[in-house]
């Protein structure tokens, strides 16, 4: 048969969504957020040499994966039985996600999280064919080998545990999402207010003047007002660096789109701390 239809929620009459199906979904999303993150960690691991916490959020989950396979697993269940047309569909929608999820993050937060720019074949940075053919892979792994181990183990929980599971999990992923939330604003913020006050300093001092100010190893010959507010700078950074530390390790490379001066010296500091 062409058509197959999907553990609880799509049959061949529809769309057909009960409380249990709906838990089993939102504990997919859980289980492939968390799986994403771990393949992130040990890219991390073997490319650096070190633990890094490659997640957005501050918990061990990637939403983007979880999204991704989810969106897969409705959309392209039905083109199981061809895997060439399977791993079309899966370049497609994972491109249209990574592509999608880049201009948001960079449209509400004023950073690029991944930049493709330099690959070839890639759409203003955010996606990239190489990417694309291997979240194409990806995605008939996933569809056509794990998620009916997945769904198969979820399938044997008691709803009762199941439902349970998903609360406390569930919670748990959005406490962490609000959190990141609030430390993604609070870097916004923090830069802004930054950048406002290195622009003050600029017109006073010049550009290598003013990076020995900030680090200190120029206090001889600067007047009391300068020093004022160089101490005000710093104080801002001291005070703030916790909310910008977990993003700066999970994301070296990723490039603010406002405020680049205060960014860098927000790196900078941090650096100086580490």
């Amino acid at each position: 048969m062409f058509y197959r239809p999907i553990h609880g929620i799509i049959t061949e009459r529809g769309i057909n969504m009960n409380a249990n199906s709906l838990f089993s979904f939102i504990l997919y999303f859980l289980i492939y957020a968390i799986l994403g993150w771990l393949c992130e960690v040990l890219f991390a691991w073997f490319k650096h040499h070190q633990w890094i916490n490659r997640g957005f959020l501050i918990g061990p989950w990637c939403p983007i994966y979880g999204i991704g396979v989810v969106l897969l697993i409705v959309g392209l269940d039905f083109l199981k039985s061809n895997l060439v047309l399977l791993f079309l569909g899966s370049v497609l929608l994972t491109t249209i996600i990574e592509g999608l999820t880049g201009w948001i993050l960079e449209t509400l937060f004023h950073q690029r999280w991944w930049d493709y720019s330099k690959m070839p074949f890639n759409i203003h940075g955010y996606v990239c064919l190489l990417f694309s053919l291997i979240w194409g892979v990806a995605g008939v792994v996933m569809v056509d080998g794990v998620q009916p181990l997945i769904a198969s183990w979820v399938a044997r929980i008691p709803q009762s545990v199941l439902v349970i599971g998903v609360i406390c999990l569930g919670c748990g992923f959005l406490v962490d999402f609000a959190m990141t939330v609030y430390r993604l604003i609070q870097v916004n913020h923090v830069t802004a207010r930054l950048s406002g006050k290195l622009e003050e300093l600029r017109l006073q001092v010049t550009e290598s003047d003013l990076r020995a100010l900030l680090k200190k190893e120029l206090t001889a010959r600067i007047s009391d007002p300068l020093r004022a507010q160089r101490d005000d700078i710093l104080n801002e950074l001291s005070s703030n660096i916790k909310h910008f530390k977990h993003f700066k390790k999970a994301f070296p490379l990723a490039v603010p789109i406002r405020f680049t001066k205060a960014y860098e010296l927000l790196k900078d500091y941090l650096d100086r701390k580490e």
